[in-house]
């Protein structure tokens, strides 16, 4: 799939570098575009051999330290998130035909597809505001990073 078109785009990159070098220099192999197409090679073994898997981050805002870390804490000890991470962030938005820049929170929480659903619920009971931030992106992970999440999150019974 994926690590598959990956390869093939990289083996394509590396057969155009290795050609343009043999056109340009006959001591390709010692020189900096030597060095590129062998980070090539090493990116395109990685593609090959750690196969991604799909992972959810769910992010949400809140305007104290102390909630965040509260509801990180309690996202993880719950089994909802893997990790979450608290970025303190400046949030620029228009409440009640005002506008604000004020100093937020912002959580990134890490968790399974099938647990995602479950963490927003669960953040919007949980959450201070009346209309909170509620975001689920899929993203790419490695095998590996996805099968610690996936040890690390409970999926919630139907």
């Amino acid at each position: 799939g994926a690590a598959r078109a990956v390869f093939h785009g990289l083996s394509a990159v590396r057969a155009q570098a290795a050609a343009d070098r043999s056109a340009r220099c006959p001591d390709a192999g010692r020189s900096a575009g030597g060095a590129a197409v062998a980070w090539l090679d090493q990116v395109g073994r990685f593609a090959v051999s750690e196969a991604v898997h799909t992972l959810m981050v769910v992010t949400t805002t809140v305007a104290s330290a102390d909630d965040a870390q509260r509801l990180a804490a309690q996202a993880v000890q719950a089994r909802l998130a893997a990790c979450v991470q608290v970025e303190a962030i400046t949030s620029h938005y228009v409440w009640q035909g005002q506008a604000h820049a004020d100093a937020e929170w912002r959580l990134v929480c890490k968790t399974t597809p099938a647990v995602a659903p479950a963490l927003q619920a669960w953040l919007q009971a949980q959450h201070p505001y009346d209309v909170p931030q509620l975001l689920a992106q899929p993203v790419q992970a490695s095998a590996s990073y996805a099968a610690w999440v996936a040890q690390a999150v409970t999926t919630p019974l139907p």
